[in-house]
């Protein structure tokens, strides 16, 4: 949800942090050019990079993302003009515990996932003297279980 072209300009080299901290992830991506100045993007990721608690010590740190079914999905439609820069993403992301809970005589599992689906608008109007930059997200989170 990082877009490089519209990000706040700023003195240090802390771009996006805290807002949008940057970190490893496996991904693949697949770019389209619609016309010269229109792109659509279609991204599969697994984030590992930050740290997700979990009730088993002995699980995996980020364990949850990992067990997710699928991967973060991320879809991006741009249009860079000269005087213009529009665009949007959709993402949708999944997490899955694996708790296990030992209460004797019986070993209880919950396999609950957490869904969101994430929508952002971002706007850039660059100017000899001045720019406006404008970003808008929405965020929509469901548990199933």
């Amino acid at each position: 949800m990082f877009v490089p072209e519209c990000f706040p300009g700023v003195v240090s080299v802390n771009t996006g942090i805290p807002i949008a901290p940057f970190g490893w992830a496996g991904q693949v991506k697949y770019s389209y050019k619609l016309t010269k100045k229109t792109t659509l993007s279609f991204t599969a990721y697994k984030p590992r990079e930050f740290a997700e608690a979990n009730v088993n010590p002995a699980d995996v740190t980020n364990a949850a993302s990992l067990n997710a079914a699928l991967p973060q999905l991320n879809l991006h439609l741009q249009f860079k003009g000269d005087k213009l820069l529009v665009g949007g993403q959709m993402e949708y992301g999944s997490v899955e515990s694996y708790v296990k809970y030992e209460v004797a005589p019986n070993i209880c599992t919950s396999n609950e996932a957490v869904n969101a689906i994430t929508f952002m608008a971002y706007k850039k109007l660059p100017q000899k003297k001045w720019g406006l930059k404008h970003k808008l997200c929405l965020d929509k989170t469901q548990t199933i279980g």
